[in-house]
């Protein structure tokens, strides 16, 4: 059985909450810093960046309670926060902090947080305190090395920011403006969750535990105000820019990698908070507007761009919460008002003066046009084709935008479809659903041809150096055929062997059965077998780290590619198993489908309607060699234990 260290979202290496009594005198005694985040109370646990970056500062205080915050009353199997810290129960239910220990603070040396080695002229010795020192808030000397360190921190997380370490974060994720990144902008939570997913990328293979500081910074800098806003329909003031940033930027590291499922569901609930939280601030109706005094037009233009990509990047992780917990999208893209981010090119000019001349070629219809706008356009245009609504040229960018707005009305006529085959399968002149899931097909179909039109997507990414290419070109393609796979296939019903509490095992086997043998069933070996075309690519390229930045959705795809081919194999018929040990060699006419431009061939829509033997890298999709496909998915599975242990479980129920 696995334990709380392994199955909790939260990490308890950031230093446990203050008393009361601790945390007042530590904010009056220590400088006054410029901070622009939301107005804390004194029992914030985040007082200062230093304190909750360093792993080896202890305080001398009780821990926390473990009662859940008040939006989880009632955990659940879906959500919980098991933390590892001992429980001391406050004496009231209003003060979850003993006032009567001192305050104390610990710093020794700390192993986890160096700078990276393209910062030989940074200097961090602030934070690098070898020696065990201890100092108390009434100590002059201890209050000036703490005011110089939570300096000192600033500094080098805006030098981390702007760093070529952080390139490959801002190409992949590009919501930070690092032209105007700087110390006095930062506030602690911010600043702790860019040192948060730092130490994730000099370290891909820690463990993916949300820090329990930030969990509870989070809850007090947002669920007060939304909780507010909900009961008494007045706008919160108090949610300010770089909260949200530091919202997204948690959410972004908790789906990346190796993440347990406690972190994933974690960063769902997060996901749902944050889509509430715009649309209560008025974000996703483009109503939201920086503070107008105090700033000028260029800062209140970089704000407002900056909310806008958040948005962006919200429903980008949306999207792949939805496919990898095989849950409903909670952001439709009705709804989300905003244009389009500008350019990279001007999001990325270094002056005023650029940014301004840049902004006289922008496309109008980019900066004007609403996002749901857009969408609808392309699809009114049968999947952004021809007709009188001429699509504007979108970027790899943009295009991802379109694919994970389509999802959540995949996941809606998909899962009417499913249900509506289990139950009329063996009738399937009744099934209702045909007619929009086949338009769907057609709505995907058209953006594959149109996005090869405009960018080469497949050649691009299989045919040269992908390395200075975008981020976005492998992501496109997994999202793309993830999206085709749940019209094709029903993975749920694959991988679990049931979608409901109704279903009979034998039905189930002879509605899988039907699956292989049919067109649906075809085309859904082909995406699988360039989801793992995909994987493949891209591990031989990118480092681990830079693997998992670029393509979040790849170990899901890869995943879904071992169901699919491992089921397919082992319903395949035709072909007579060798005897003994001798390997089977593949058919002569079988057609191989790892290979690059194959849709719209003769021969690979000869064999989509007719059926016949097939190959994935020379391998024949036969009941002989499913082992070899599940042993090569369950090896490149290994680093991501939620998808490895999800593939031996399908596998145990894997009937040939």
């Amino acid at each position: 059985m696995p334990s709380a260290e392994d199955t909790s979202p939260m990490r308890l290496d950031w230093n446990t909450p203050m008393d009361r009594s601790a945390s007042n005198r530590v904010a009056n005694t220590r400088p006054t810093l410029r901070n622009t985040g939301t107005d804390q109370d004194p029992l914030q646990p985040l007082r200062n960046p230093l304190m909750g970056m360093m792993s080896g500062i202890h305080t001398a205080t009780s821990t926390p309670n473990r009662t859940p915050p008040i939006y989880f009353s009632e955990p659940s199997d879906i959500m919980s926060f098991p933390f590892d810290a001992p429980v001391r129960q406050a004496s009231e239910t209003r003060d979850h902090f003993v006032i009567d220990e001192p305050c104390e603070i610990h710093i020794s040396h700390v192993p986890t947080f160096t700078p990276s080695r393209d910062f030989p002229n940074t200097d961090v010795s602030m934070l690098r305190m070898t020696s065990h020192e201890t100092f108390t808030p009434a100590s002059s000397n201890g209050s000036l090395q703490l005011h110089e360190a939570i300096m000192s921190q600033a500094q080098f997380v805006t030098a981390q920011v702007k760093s070529i370490d952080f390139e490959h974060f801002h190409q992949a994720w590009p919501f930070l403006h690092v032209p105007t990144f700087a110390p006095e902008k930062q506030t602690n939570l911010l600043t702790s969750a860019v040192v948060n997913i730092s130490m994730w990328m000099q370290n891909a293979s820690r463990h993916h535990l949300v820090p329990y500081e930030i969990n509870q910074e989070l809850t007090r800098a947002l669920m007060p105000q939304s909780t507010e806003e909900a009961l008494t329909e007045k706008q919160s003031a108090d949610i300010t820019l770089p909260t949200l940033q530091a919202l997204v930027i948690t959410l972004t590291y908790a789906i990346l990698g190796d993440a347990p499922v406690s972190t994933l569901n974690w960063a769902a609930q997060w996901t749902d908070i944050a889509i509430f939280t715009f649309r209560r601030l008025g974000v996703l109706d483009d109503r939201w507007h920086p503070e107008q005094h105090l700033q000028s037009a260029d800062e209140r233009w970089v704000q407002t761009e900056e909310m806008k990509r958040l948005v962006y990047a919200v429903l980008r992780i949306d999207t792949y919460l939805c496919i990898i917990l095989d849950r409903p999208p909670t952001m439709r893209y009705q709804e989300i008002r905003p244009p389009l981010p500008v350019s990279d090119v001007l999001w990325r000019a270094e002056t005023r003066v650029d940014r301004t001349n840049l902004h006289w070629y922008e496309p109008a219809g980019r900066t004007k046009s609403a996002f749901s706008t857009i969408v609808r356009d392309g699809l009114e245009s049968r999947g952004f084709m021809t007709g009188y609504l001429q699509m504007p040229l979108l970027t790899l960018e943009d295009n991802h935008f379109s694919l994970c707005a389509f999802l959540s009305e995949i996941w809606c006529v998909s899962k009417e479809a499913h249900e509506g085959h289990h139950r009329n399968y063996r009738s399937p002149e009744l099934n209702r659903t045909a007619d929009r899931v086949k338009l769907w097909k057609g709505y995907i179909q058209d953006w594959r041809v149109h996005i090869e039109n405009t960018d080469k997507l497949e050649d691009s990414f299989f045919g040269g150096c992908i390395s200075d290419c975008s981020h976005f070109l492998g992501l496109d393609l997994t999202l793309y055929h993830l999206l085709s796979l749940k019209l094709y296939a029903n993975m749920r019903l694959l991988e679990h062997r049931k979608c409901c509490s109704g279903c009979q095992e034998a039905n189930i086997e002879n509605v899988i059965s039907i699956w292989a043998r049919s067109p649906d069933g075809r085309q859904a070996v082909y995406h699988a077998a360039q989801l793992k075309r995909i994987y493949e690519r891209e591990s031989n390229i990118y480092r681990l780290n830079d693997q998992r930045l670029c393509n979040v959705l790849g170990p899901a795809g890869l995943l879904n590619s071992g169901i699919v081919l491992c089921t397919y194999s082992a319903k395949a018929s035709g072909v007579n198993t060798p005897e003994g040990d001798t390997v089977m060699p593949a058919p002569a006419d079988a057609i191989e489908l790892s290979q690059s431009n194959l849709v719209g061939t003769p021969e690979f829509e000869n064999w989509i309607s007719q059926g016949g033997p097939a190959t994935v890298d020379g391998v024949a999709l036969h009941p002989f060699l499913a082992p070899h496909f599940s042993s090569w998915h369950r090896d490149r599975l290994e680093t991501c234990p939620v998808y490895s242990s999800r593939l031996v479980a399908f596998l145990l129920t894997l009937k040939f």
